[in-house]
């Protein structure tokens, strides 16, 4: 199962939420990208199917009507006592005629077997970008995802950054009451509260937008329901760089894609040259021409014919240089590629490193934050502290509280973005 055995999905809610594979199969059903990507395979399967059927006999047919001015015929000079000058007739002047005409290719030069293998390329390279689109959209719908449940682990956060602010701020209000603190400390309590609500505001309005962005992914309505699955970041260890290197030059689509390319461009290459050869096909028929004066009105042929197109100016040889010309160029971006996916690789690890280790740190001091804004606000209440260190001490707990929600979020989707790098998503 690799990484999606690791995906922990909870399912606490009344309703069942929708978890990340749900989306992606919602996600595949409408997403425009993933049905143009269909398109294009059903486009090459159809160009194979139509150049496989370049082996196979043509098998014609043909009728007609001719209605002549005058009859045909000819003069003539008979010998005594018959007409010096006869005429003699040769077809009717009205007459159907109908003709069936099969023919076979016997050798081509390899130019039918070179043009089926570039088709054959061309649908394996078809399909592997198919396979790369949709794990586009999926690495799109996981990034619609994550980005719900960041916003609305955000808008927990400063929601209970808010709360602990009100009961600071009710605690400043009976203390200025009873006359243990100035009226500064419950104004500055108070603008603490209004400034957190703001940012509370803020924080639930980048919730909503990231909820549509959300269903626009999987082509829903804006403002439809968004219930999700949370992700928890996966414990299994991850593999050496080598190693998901080396797999994601395996497995890329991208990759698969330009070697099918080049394949398709050297057989075309090879299909082209092929056509300065010999091109010998057996042909057969039957031929029936409605005439009552000819003896047989329907005939039957067979023959073998013969097309070679031994000088065309160099049309051949050149347009089969192009076509070897654009395959190695093919070959060129394939190395290029091969490089751009393991520089890919690197940083997604790269990144992933970096979000692991900020999430140790973060989750060590939120814990540290909360204890530490516990004691505060008891030294404050009991006099021994100012409202400043309260305040303070409520700030870095809300300021460790949203670094361990990037942390963990950016770990989350960090191994979705190394899974797409090395073409396990």
């Amino acid at each position: 199962m690799g990484l999606w055995a690791a995906l922990a999905l909870t399912t606490a809610r009344a309703a069942e939420p929708e978890t990340l594979r749900d989306a992606w199969a919602a996600a595949s059903v409408d997403d425009p990208r993933t049905a143009a990507a269909a398109e294009r395979v059903e486009a090459a399967d159809a160009a194979l199917a139509a150049t496989q059927a370049l082996r196979a006999p043509v098998v014609m047919f043909e009728a007609g009507l001719t209605q002549l001015g005058a009859t045909p015929a000819v003069r003539a000079a008979l010998p005594p006592p018959l007409p010096a000058d006869a005429r003699l007739p040769l077809q009717q002047s009205g007459s159907s005629s109908y003709r069936g005409l099969a023919s076979w290719p016997l050798y081509t030069g390899g130019r039918i077997a070179a043009s089926i293998r570039a088709a054959t390329a061309g649908t394996e390279a078809a399909r592997a970008l198919q396979t790369g689109v949709q794990a586009d959209v999926r690495l799109a719908v996981a990034r619609a995802y994550v980005d719900v449940l960041r916003t609305a682990a955000r808008v927990a956060v400063l929601r209970e950054q808010r709360d602990a602010l009100a009961a600071h701020a009710a605690d400043a209000g009976n203390l200025f009451r009873a006359g243990v603190v100035t009226r500064a400390d419950a104004m500055a309590a108070d603008v603490s509260l209004a400034e957190a609500e703001r940012r509370r505001i803020s924080a639930g309005t980048e919730h909503a937008l990231a909820r549509a962005a959300y269903n626009r992914q999987l082509s829903r309505p804006p403002h439809a329901p968004v219930d999700l699955a949370d992700l928890s970041p996966p414990a299994s260890p991850r593999a050496a760089l080598e190693d998901l290197i080396a797999a994601a030059l395996e497995r890329r689509e991208e990759l698969a894609a330009l070697r099918a390319e080049s394949e398709a461009q050297a057989a075309r290459a090879a299909a082209r040259r092929a056509e300065a050869a010999p091109q010998l096909a057996i042909t057969g028929g039957f031929t029936y021409q409605e005439n009552r004066y000819q003896v047989h009105p329907g005939l039957w042929s067979i023959g073998i014919g013969l097309r070679w197109n031994v000088w065309d100016g160099g049309l051949v040889r050149r347009s089969a240089a192009a076509l070897a010309a654009e395959a190695r160029a093919t070959a060129r971006t394939l190395d290029d590629a091969r490089a751009d996916v393991r520089l890919h690789v690197l940083a997604e690890s790269v990144r992933l490193d970096d979000a692991e280790r900020r999430l140790t740190v973060a989750a060590a001091a939120r814990e540290q934050a909360a204890a530490s804004a516990g004691v505060a606000r008891d030294q404050y209440v009991s006099g021994a502290a100012g409202a400043t260190q309260a305040l303070e001490a409520i700030g870095r707990l809300a300021s460790a509280a949203r670094d361990l929600c990037e942390a963990r979020y950016d770990v989350v989707f960090g191994n979705l973005a190394l899974a797409r790098a090395t073409g396990e998503l």
